[in-house]
């Protein structure tokens, strides 16, 4: 970040704070839809968006701030990341572990989470270590919170399944693809059926209760993927980035997700452009925030990255939102500047597609904890992620 910008996290808010109604009229905002909409209102009350509406005609008074120059959007929501949990523990020998909760190791004071906030980070998706076939669950927690309790937004959010070269051994089963497909196949249809051998964790899911996210390596990993659970009902997301071209045919009419990224600039155009694929073959993607916990920025920088390789910038802009909410298991409640959600977003300096564009502000649940200033000296934090 810039020295000519000076970062305060605000311990107790400024604006927001109580439940007295505030309206925050803005230059722009982004829409569900992806789009950009000029002069917006957005009215907040007891931390929930009441009103959504044109911001003409919206007269000055003590309630009232105005941010002409800024762009209002979503909070970013870091996916497949182990942002806020240091250290996700070590490989684990249980092939099946559905039971396994990595945001148990939730660190509040984690600096990474204050970084992460500067770049509009509002929550993250803690996903487990990719070391078995079922390696656990996703859970979903706020960057900010009032307390060192982790403000978790979505506990149970999606079973963590591996087809990858990290979950196979050759010292224990499976030490293939084909392994684990068979181990996975079998298990679901016991679950399916009510047998006793499958974990509770899969019967959930096999009865359509529990969403499943899906890391795969290859290609043919996310033909495996679909071939193994198209025929259930549980909302899917398959988390790949290398052979899109393969990936967004198999992906095509399935009904699942799909999250990519993070892209950085050395890659090829043959990867950046696997997001536009996806587009075209009517596939809901978002951004990985894989490397969120060391380099925050790379949620935005992929969706950047994205939009200069083909796709569309609503699309990348709901990507970014939306999309990631719904994965996230949170769209009830937050990824929408919409009237009912809850008011965690971020005011940036333009289009956060632009590489350029500055946090300026971040709000969690109506509460403004972030604020930048253009004053030259140094950055400055006067508080945490927590009120102590």
């Amino acid at each position: 970040m810039s020295r000519s910008v000076a970062v305060t996290i605000l311990a107790c808010a400024t604006i927001g704070a109580t439940a007295q109604e505030q309206t925050l009229i803005v230059g722009r905002a982004v829409m569900p839809d992806g789009s950009l909409r000029d002069n917006v209102a957005v009215t907040i009350r007891d931390g929930r968006m009441t009103r959504v509406a044109d911001g003409a005609g919206v007269r000055d008074g003590a309630n009232v701030v105005r941010r002409p120059d800024l762009v209002l959007s979503p909070g970013l929501i870091a996916l497949d990341s182990s942002l806020g949990v240091p250290d996700l523990g070590e490989e684990r020998r249980t092939v099946i572990d559905a039971d396994f909760f990595p945001v148990a190791g939730w660190a509040a004071d984690s600096p990474a989470l204050v970084r992460a906030l500067r770049e509009g980070v509002t929550a993250v998706m803690v996903t487990p270590r990719p070391s078995n076939v079922v390696s656990g669950m996703a859970s979903t927690v706020r960057t900010w919170s009032a307390s060192a309790a982790p403000d978790v937004l979505k506990q149970d959010g999606a079973l963590s399944l591996v087809l990858a070269n990290s979950a196979y051994s050759v010292a224990r089963e499976p030490s293939s693809r084909a392994g684990a497909m068979a181990m996975l196949r079998r298990l679901l249809v016991s679950a399916r059926e009510g047998g006793d051998d499958a974990p509770a964790r899969l019967r959930e899911l096999a009865g359509g209760r529990l969403p499943a996210l899906v890391r795969c390596e290859t290609g043919a990993d996310v033909a495996a993927a679909v071939s193994l659970l198209g025929t259930y009902r549980t909302p899917t997301t398959v988390i790949h980035t290398q052979e899109m071209r393969d990936a967004a045919e198999h992906l095509a009419g399935s009904g699942m997700s799909c999250v990519v990224g993070p892209y950085s600039y050395e890659m090829g155009d043959v990867i950046l452009s696997g997001a536009r694929r996806l587009a075209e073959a009517k596939v809901n993607l978002a951004f990985s925030g894989a490397a969120a916990a060391d380099d925050p920025g790379s949620i935005r920088r992929s969706a950047w990255l994205a939009v200069r390789n083909g796709l569309d910038a609503a699309t990348a802009r709901k990507a970014l939102t939306v999309n990631a909410a719904a994965i996230a298991g949170v769209s009830d409640r937050l990824g929408s500047i919409a009237e009912g959600k809850e008011a965690d977003f971020v005011l940036f300096s333009g289009d956060p597609l632009r590489p350029d564009a500055r946090v300026m502000e971040v709000w969690v649940g109506g509460r403004r904890v972030y604020a930048a200033s253009h004053a030259h000296h140094e950055d400055k934090v006067i508080g945490a992620t927590h009120e102590n």
